[in-house]
């Protein structure tokens, strides 16, 4: 068969070889999430706002994009693929929570905001267990649009006032959180 005919790869190949290399194509989504956990690991380690961190930051922003395009074009989506790359999103999230937020001024309303958005998502995960029967975390354009300007914040922050950013990232994170609820509440 020709790898003409077969969405893995473009050079020739005959028997199980072609079919070890299509498998292994498969796996690069995964291998690209992996990626993201050991960038997160390794912002540990480097400087706040520096060179290293800032090249760290946007190659495990870079294999997120990356993961799901790859999962899509390879027909390699799974329910441990999206499952993985949920766990990768909120390790990368952490890791960079806990790097970022003890350098930021952060005024105790929006404290307050944020850990309700937080017992909103806890409530829609519980719901998931009840409704589903299994952990769901849905990849709505809501969160994933509200992802991207949390991603972009570090990158941001000396360019637009971070009271006004993160009040605009509060309000999508809230809707976003809802909606999750209602979607995993309406079972769609």
């Amino acid at each position: 068969m020709s790898a003409m005919q077969t969405p893995c790869f473009r050079f020739q190949t005959i028997g199980i070889e072609g079919a070890f290399v299509c498998s292994a194509m498969k796996q690069l989504p995964n291998i690209l999430t992996g990626c993201r956990i050991l960038f997160s690991v390794a912002l540990i380690f480097v400087p706040l706002f520096g060179l290293w961190f800032f090249v760290l930051y946007i190659a495990a922003g870079l294999t997120d994009i990356a993961d799901g395009i790859a999962a899509r074009h390879l027909d390699a989506e799974s329910r441990f693929g999206a499952l993985f790359d949920s766990f990768a999103d909120v390790f990368f999230l952490i890791i960079c929570t806990i790097r970022i937020l003890p350098v930021l001024s952060i005024d105790r309303w929006l404290w307050i905001w944020m850990l309700i958005i937080v017992l909103i998502k806890i409530v829609s995960m519980i719901s998931a267990l009840v409704y589903k029967h299994s952990l769901v975390m849905l990849h709505t354009p809501a969160w994933k649009i509200c992802g991207g300007m949390l991603f972009l914040l570090p990158l941001t922050i000396n360019i637009i006032p971070f009271e006004t950013y993160s009040s605009i990232i509060c309000c999508l994170a809230t809707f976003a959180a809802i909606q999750e609820g209602h979607m995993i509440r309406q079972n769609k």
